[in-house]
């Protein structure tokens, strides 16, 4: 499967992103805006290998949809569009499983990723449950396929992202959970699926529905993906 057939990030529609919380880190984001193709030069080190992000659900399959006025796919699908967009610029090739509102089988997702021999695959969820007390990010990843080096991979790319979400937002953290999940258990490379909040827990989801809060969430995915990216690359 060639990306042309597909989803590609610099098919994204044009929009200005800006950022009201600045991190205490070594090198910060400026509010960005779109760009056809990423900015090597702007890149923390060398990579030219492909990130997956994967808005969940979609189409015929609407996600949660405790928030009335929307649905989890269409949070999913803003949500990720803003991590796309921030991982563009800061140098790294993204593409998306989906850009629009469409439905597209698990398997098919996964295959995506592996087709192009992706170095990560993220998906973006938000939560919900039967309690309204439910409340926080918690990071899945698929520990059951007895492949130590990816399940380890994995493990460390989820602690990663939730620290940096959690450093992001103050949001509480749910942790890193071990989940037999299709689209991280099918991929071959490092894999997560990220739950962003609870749309039943109405103070959060208060939170979510806010343009700002969901730009810090996908600041914080970003950074994490650059900041794993970064401490692998120092391992070699």
């Amino acid at each position: 499967m060639n990306l042309h057939k597909w989803l590609i990030c610099s098919l994204l529609p044009t929009f200005l992103l800006a950022c009201s919380h600045t991190p205490a880190r070594t090198k910060t984001l400026n509010a960005f805006t779109p760009i056809a193709q990423p900015n090597y030069a702007n890149a923390p080190f060398k990579t030219q290998s492909l990130i997956v992000i994967d808005p969940g659900h979609g189409g015929k399959d609407f996600g949660s949809e405790a928030a009335k006025t929307t649905t989890e796919k269409e949070l999913n699908l803003k949500t990720s569009k803003f991590v796309a967009h921030y991982l563009q610029q800061m140098g790294f090739p993204v593409a998306m499983t989906r850009i629009d509102d469409r439905f597209i089988a698990l398997q098919s997702r996964a295959d995506m990723a592996n087709d192009e021999n992706a170095i990560l695959f993220l998906s973006v969820h938000y939560n919900s449950a039967p309690s309204p007390s439910a409340e926080g990010i918690e990071v899945f990843y698929y520990g059951g396929d007895k492949k130590t080096k990816r399940t380890a991979a994995s493990k460390a790319f989820a602690q990663t992202i939730l620290e940096s979400v959690i450093m992001e937002t103050d949001a509480k953290s749910r942790g890193v959970k071990d989940g037999n999940l299709a689209v991280i258990r099918e991929t071959q490379m490092p894999a997560i699926l990220i739950e962003c909040g609870f749309l039943t827990n109405a103070k959060e989801r208060a939170r979510i529905l806010d343009l700002n809060y969901r730009k810090k969430l996908a600041k914080g995915i970003a950074l994490g993906v650059r900041d794993y990216l970064r401490n692998t690359a120092n391992e070699k």
